[in-house]
């Protein structure tokens, strides 16, 4: 009774959680001006990849000069095949994830997160690697969301799945992705500048998308190229 106990082998070692402050310091010191310089960099130069030119390079496929021209899912998928629209459209949700994801498990300044979702979709708009002409960059939002509003993103990939199962139209169930994304994450996560990011992406892609569309010639038949004469640009796929 009151006699001191000693522990052989010397000191406790250090509580676990010290761990934990270590790699705290170590996130705070990402906290300063030249990785959000980098990060900003590196995510518009990350949109400038523009997965669907790319992968119909790979084929043997200009994209410019197939249906709407846009080297996005939907004009892929019409176009080339089923398995090459999913292909892009995971490839380009990825990207988006990539950006932002990170950001939210460092915990690292909102405000960050949504400069970043800005230079990232002006990569996918005007991409400095394809002569500035990119894509609408739907996808590429959609994936951007997981690390803004996660809880909205769970929330919103069923129901826009399950939309285009029965419509087979991406921009509705991509209105509807968006739309639960804002709702259920805005009132889950009460983030305002997450908010800010997805609607301000959101409508930029719109935009975007518009004026694409409306310059864009009138959508060319299956098999013809700009010049409109028949070509092997519709390649099979068995899809």
């Amino acid at each position: 009774m009151g006699m001191g106990i000693t522990i052989p082998g010397g000191p406790l070692p250090a509580p676990a959680h010290r761990g934990l402050c270590g790699r705290s310091r170590r996130v705070k010191e990402l906290n300063e001006p030249w990785f959000y310089a980098a990060w900003l960099v590196g995510s518009y130069l990350l949109g400038s990849v523009v997965v669907g030119v790319l992968l119909m390079r790979a084929v043997g496929l200009d994209i410019r000069k197939i249906g709407t021209g846009n080297p996005g899912t939907a004009n892929i998928w019409r176009e080339v095949g089923a398995k090459y629209g999913i292909a892009v459209f995971l490839l380009d949700i990825a990207k988006g994830v990539a950006v932002t994801t990170p950001l939210y498990i460092l915990d690292v300044p909102r405000w960050v997160a949504l400069v970043a979702v800005g230079a990232f979709l002006l990569g996918q708009f005007f991409p400095i690697f394809f002569r500035f002409k990119g894509s609408t960059g739907m996808a590429a939002m959609f994936g951007t969301t997981a690390g803004l509003l996660p809880w909205g993103t769970a929330a919103g990939a069923p129901a826009a799945v399950a939309v285009m199962a029965v419509t087979r139209n991406t921009g509705w169930s991509g209105a509807v992705f968006l739309f639960l994304v804002m709702v259920v994450g805005g009132v889950v996560h009460r983030d305002g500048m997450a908010l800010l990011a997805v609607c301000g992406g959101s409508a930029a892609v719109f935009i975007k998308g518009a004026l694409q569309y409306r310059k864009a010639p009138k959508q060319r038949p299956k098999g013809q190229t700009g010049g409109g004469d028949p070509e092997s640009s519709k390649i099979s796929t068995g899809t």
